[in-house]
């Protein structure tokens, strides 16, 4: 079977096919990954062959790349990103170049992930069916779809296509979601759910770095990822709650960022570009983190709690999602609340970050929540049985 799996250029779009597409590989599969030119360095790193194709930016550079976005807040950025970028921009430039690779490969089937719209073109066009490997909640049609129902519609009438009904061609064939399907609030009968394989590893603690590292006090682990990490205050606001307490703080600033920036950290502070989560988590009591949705799935397979500060795009709902399983409390940015945040969310700041901290650390409830978090996830069915569905689907396709 060949394959052709679509992404956005960024880690958290990427990563989650991994698993799957490695699966497929396993089985024989030829396996491309197709993103854009700047991205391919970092797929093939991870060891799968890479073509360069569409718009060429990285996710973690949007700023520098398309001035428009500079004068954004977090949450203009957000709608942004779905209505602009993803729906619009990237569809219009990926489109013509995957119908050529389609033409040079042949593909039996095309991957892709739930921002990446192209594909589900391309797939009708040629008369292959697509799969999406899910990298956030499933949508229940609100409020991303507003966003981008009529970006698509557009671009399919530019295609040949009937401009509706848009949104029936995002999961017509196989959606794999990384969490149990009773997490989500909402459910397409094509939604089948895999075990999130390969974000968990063994290794040396990385906490042996810092200079007054008490295994005898809580981890506190920070990291607010490589997109939207440069948000004024986030990490200032976080010295200044935790510095004091009686914990060790972990925080992670991201490739983009100097860890020096704030000067010298305390004795019981580790500030780094990057240490790698899944080395980390295991020996951490708590990940503060801004709701990314894998991101969230590895600190529960380590039965990690969570305080989520989302900042645009799917974190708040997805944040909501996850404080609502119980697993943990959430923070919202200053200025109006983003739905479905409500105003009775504490707003992030020093104090409001030292009390959740506090909360969260000694709430046996949430202990145990997490833990059958971590049970529910360990005890879906591994991606290996996904290359079954994939094969079926492009079975019956040919």
């Amino acid at each position: 079977m060949r394959v052709l799996a679509v992404t956005q250029p960024g880690a958290g779009h990427f990563y989650p096919m991994i698993p799957t597409l490695r699966c497929l590989v396993e089985a024989g599969h030829d396996v491309h990954v197709v993103s854009a030119p700047r991205f391919v360095a970092r797929i093939e790193e991870t060891g799968f062959e890479a073509v360069g194709a569409g718009l060429d930016f990285l996710e973690s550079e949007v700023r520098t790349s398309f001035p428009q976005t500079r004068g954004l807040a977090p949450q203009e950025l957000g709608i942004w990103y779905l209505n602009e970028l993803f729906a619009d921009l990237t569809v219009h430039a990926m489109v013509p170049d995957l119908l050529a690779l389609a033409e040079e490969h042949q593909p039996d089937l095309l991957l892709r992930n739930d921002y990446e719209f192209a594909t589900c073109i391309v797939s009708e066009r040629i008369g292959i069916p697509h799969a999406t490997i899910g990298c956030a909640f499933i949508e229940s049609g609100q409020p991303m779809h507003r966003h981008i129902s009529e970006p698509l519609a557009f671009a399919r009438s530019a295609w040949g296509l009937a401009p509706y009904p848009t949104l029936s061609m995002l999961d017509p064939h196989l959606y794999l979601t990384q969490a149990p399907l009773e997490w989500h609030d909402h459910v397409p009968t094509t939604a089948r759910a895999i075990r999130p394989d390969g974000v968990t590893r063994s290794g040396a603690n990385p906490l042996l770095d810092m200079a007054d590292y008490r295994p005898d006090r809580p981890t506190v682990y920070a990291s607010f990822g490589t997109v939207h990490n440069t948000t004024d205050a986030l990490f200032p606001t976080l010295l200044e709650g935790l510095s004091d307490e009686p914990l060790n703080l972990v925080i992670t600033v991201g490739r983009n960022l100097d860890p020096t920036t704030w000067g010298a950290p305390p004795s019981n502070v580790i500030i780094r570009r990057f240490i790698p989560q899944d080395l980390l988590l295991p020996h951490c009591d708590l990940f503060i983190n801004n709701g990314s949705f894998f991101t969230i799935i590895g600190a529960l397979l380590n039965a990690v709690p969570v305080l989520l500060c989302p900042l645009c795009g799917d974190q708040p709902a997805g944040s909501a999602r996850f404080t609502g399983l119980g697993f943990g409390r959430m923070l919202r940015q200053p200025g109006r609340p983003v739905p479905p945040l409500t105003d009775d969310i504490p707003v992030f700041s020093p104090l409001t970050v030292r009390d959740s901290c506090r909360r969260i650390l000694r709430d046996a409830s949430c202990a145990q929540r997490v833990r059958e978090g971590r049970d529910a996830l360990r005890e879906l069915p591994p991606p290996s049985i996904a290359v079954e569905w994939l094969e079926a689907l492009a079975g019956a396709s040919r």
